[in-house]
């Protein structure tokens, strides 16, 4: 990439049968690492920062690659059933509603970071994005991320393409399935890009041109798109990927649908909102499961969408007596885990007691009873045995008994029990640079810090900041700054905390994060009131607000030099499992965990939901 030359990105090794584009996960982020390490590498000289930022690209490019050779190896695995034994991210998405895609934004970040640091070091250059319908899905949001990055004084012009038409074929060249005949999957997985590109187009600002084929660019990646022919357990992994475009179209190219890929595909739309239709699905599924357990784990997934998509308490309690019901008549050789159905069954009729009384208004101390009656029963049946999913539940099983007793105001026993969940022994022998005990300690003194301890808090979140520190995580830096800066505040060190929210907001502008920066610039402003410099907190609040549109307190007030209604940040988080921010898949519109703990700005959501 010549200074003032003209790049493709999305060319090369994402090329598919006939010149086609491959959908798989990563494939064009990693080729265009590679394009860059290439360009760094004839321009830069050793020992250079452009030489190292080389190194760096080809180290991140192999990371991406390794997770689409991971999709690939869980072809070996066959069925879902076998294939969540050797991924923890396909067992969490295959048994819940919820996103837990912290994982896959994280990388995105930091391949997008690489991008916009080696355009900036080969300015000044245009990017041309062939066609941004033909590039596989979490790619697309790495570009756009290494687009969003860019200072404000880049010379490094995109040009993003986008054809009118995009065609679609398998490797095995596949007719469509006699269930899908009419292309809906192929339907929904065009909708999803257009929403997903309509996203893109408000963050980034830009209108992509629009060409007639889609040879779009000089790459010339003419041909259609496709996804490698897979079993089901290999295309679960797009699932934890939110590679929902390549999970569709290899729907839409199956002959015919198994239990197994019925089930797969309901998660797929769940996640994209289309309740209705996943829980269609599901349906399918359970009736062509041979097996009681299969049987029941497929109601108990319509049970959670049903009460935590749809709100319908009444047809989730529905799908959970008929799932006892099954269970109740499984045979001596189903090949399933009774115990553990049965015990997924409780976890999920203990969070339903407590949404009963949420639902209804009334004081959720009178489900208390009921939902630990459901949990103590849901640990009964799995406290031995070590396989992955046991030991998945039974974490989950903690996690909720310590959040139930945080929600009657037990808070020495919540800790007990979330110290027991998250064994500090064990995540000091993780090797991951930290992160893990990081986010350990993060839950714990977020814990301490809710129940009135900020004291005993503030060691912990200083600790697992400077871990995430010390592993270059600076989505993390960033995430965890909000809390530690928030507990200095609770405890009158304003020095602290404003040295503490004044990188935070450094860091949370440059990353783009609207979120992190109101938290951060609240804390700041609050810092600057309580120190006498109300002048000060004043040119904050109206910076934040004409660079950024980030309001702290309503204009016409900010304008009058009213800053009463500022509100200092007060909240105390984990690091988060799901950054919509940076995935840019957005969540639900009403969060369940809030919900349980009462919080009112959830609750008049749910509210709104149930009525519309």
């Amino acid at each position: 990439m010549l200074p003032g030359s003209e790049t493709a990105s999305g060319s090369g090794s994402d090329a598919g049968p006939g010149g086609g584009a491959c959908l798989d996960s990563f494939v064009c982020a990693a080729a265009v690492l590679r394009d860059l390490a290439e360009r760094l590498g004839t321009h830069a000289g050793a020992g250079t920062p452009g030489a190292s930022l080389a190194r760096r690209l080809i180290a991140a490019a192999a990371d991406l690659a390794g997770v689409t050779a991971h999709e690939h190896a869980l072809d070996a695995r066959g069925d879902l059933e076998s294939a969540i034994l050797g991924d923890g991210g396909a067992l969490a998405a295959l048994r819940r509603v919820s996103r837990e895609s912290a994982g896959s934004a994280l990388m995105i970040d930091t391949a997008g970071r690489l991008v916009a640091d080696a355009l900036e070091w080969l300015r000044p250059v245009t990017v041309i994005t062939p066609d941004v319908t033909r590039i596989d899905r979490p790619s697309l949001k790495v570009l756009a991320r290494g687009c969003l990055l860019a200072p404000a004084d880049s010379r490094v012009t995109w040009i993003w393409r986008q054809s009118r038409d995009s065609g679609f074929s398998t490797d095995a060249g596949a007719a469509m399935a006699d269930d899908v005949a009419d292309g809906v999957f192929g339907r929904l997985a065009a909708d999803s890009r257009d929403d997903l590109l309509a996203t893109l187009r408000a963050i980034l600002r830009v209108s992509p041109v629009v060409t007639s084929d889609t040879a779009a660019g000089p790459s010339g990646a003419a041909g259609p798109l496709w996804v490698s022919a897979r079993t089901v357990a290999g295309a679960c992994a797009w699932l934890s990927t939110q590679n929902y475009d390549a999970g569709l179209w290899w729907a839409a190219g199956l002959t015919r649908s198994s239990v197994d890929d019925h089930r797969l595909i309901a998660l797929i739309l769940t996640n994209l909102g289309l309740h209705d239709q996943a829980i269609d699905q599901l349906t399918a599924g359970h009736d062509k499961a041979r097996h009681a357990t299969l049987r029941a784990h497929l109601l108990y997934m319509q049970a959670l969408i049903w009460s935590k998509r749809k709100f319908d308490l009444a047809r989730s309690e529905d799908c959970i007596a008929r799932a006892h019901q099954a269970l109740d008549a499984a045979l001596a050789d189903d090949p399933g885990d009774v115990a553990m159905e049965r015990a997924w069954l409780h976890n999920g009729q203990a969070m339903n007691a407590l949404l009963v009384a949420r639902f209804a208004g009334r004081p959720v101390a009178e489900a208390f009873p009921l939902s630990y009656d459901h949990l103590t029963r849901a640990f009964a049946g799995v406290t031995r045995g070590h396989t992955p999913d046991r030991t998945y539940l039974r974490f989950n099983l903690l996690g909720n008994m310590s959040n139930l007793m945080e929600i009657r105001g037990e808070y020495a026993v919540a800790l007990d029990l979330l110290t027991k969940t998250f064994d500090e022994d064990l995540t000091a022998r993780i090797d991951d640079g930290g992160l893990s005990r990081a986010a350990q300690l993060c839950m714990r003194a977020g814990l301490m810090a809710r129940s009135g301890d900020p004291a005993s808090a503030l060691p912990l979140f200083a600790t697992a900041h400077q871990l995430v520190t010390a592993a270059n995580r600076p989505l993390s830096v960033e995430i965890l700054a909000r809390s530690l800066g928030t507990t200095q505040l609770r405890l009158g060190l304003a020095d602290q905390a404003r040295t503490v929210f004044t990188a935070g907001l450094d860091q949370a502008l440059a990353s783009r994060g609207a979120v992190g920066a109101r938290i951060h610039g609240a804390g700041l402003a609050t810092c600057h009131l309580r120190q006498g410099r109300p002048d000060q907190a004043l040119d904050l609040v109206m910076r934040l607000g004409d660079e950024d549109g980030l309001w702290l307190v309503p204009p016409d007030a900010a304008h009058a030099r009213d800053l009463s209604a500022l509100a200092p940040p007060s909240s105390f988080s984990s690091l988060p499992t799901s950054l919509p921010e940076i995935d840019l898949e957005g969540l639900h519109g009403v969060s369940i965990a809030r919900v349980l703990h009462g919080h009112s700005d959830d609750l008049g959501r749910l509210a709104r939901a149930r009525c519309a």
